[in-house]
């Protein structure tokens, strides 16, 4: 089976950008889901969970009383995750604000990988890519 990125390379010739950030904004939208409302990590499981006296601080400023780690306390993140041009003809997911890429390489040194994509993930986003190409070849 070919790996997602040997599909894209292979597409780069075919395709134009259009299809590229149509897939990876649907691609965006199920991992933000999965990181900042699910609270999952890179591998399907809990990110982490909130000690007491944070529940605590979280519960005084009407925060969601969950006991899950979902990087949503000020919405910073939440907010920024987002599809990004890096270059004249490539696309990525990640944060545009610089500040909150620091952020992102704090958190996952502290709960492990959150922001690369699950398993399940890169398959969906394969299946993305295939339904555009039938789509674009038509």
């Amino acid at each position: 089976m070919a790996t997602v990125q040997q599909h894209i390379r292979a597409l780069d010739d075919l395709l134009d950008d259009r299809v590229d950030r149509a897939v990876l904004t649907s691609h965006q939208a199920h991992m933000q889901a999965r990181i900042f409302n699910e609270g999952r990590n890179s591998q399907g499981n809990r990110i982490g969970e909130y000690s007491e006296g944070y529940q605590r601080t979280r519960r005084k400023k009407n925060y969601p009383t969950s006991n899950k780690v979902i990087l949503q306390a000020t919405g910073q993140l939440v907010n920024d995750y987002s599809l990004i041009q890096v270059s004249n003809a490539e696309y990525g997911i990640g944060f545009k604000n610089s500040q909150n890429g620091l952020k992102r390489k704090a958190l996952e040194r502290r709960y492990g990988k959150i922001f690369r994509p699950t398993k399940q993930e890169l398959r969906q986003l394969e299946k993305l890519y295939s339904e555009a190409v039938r789509r674009y070849i038509r």
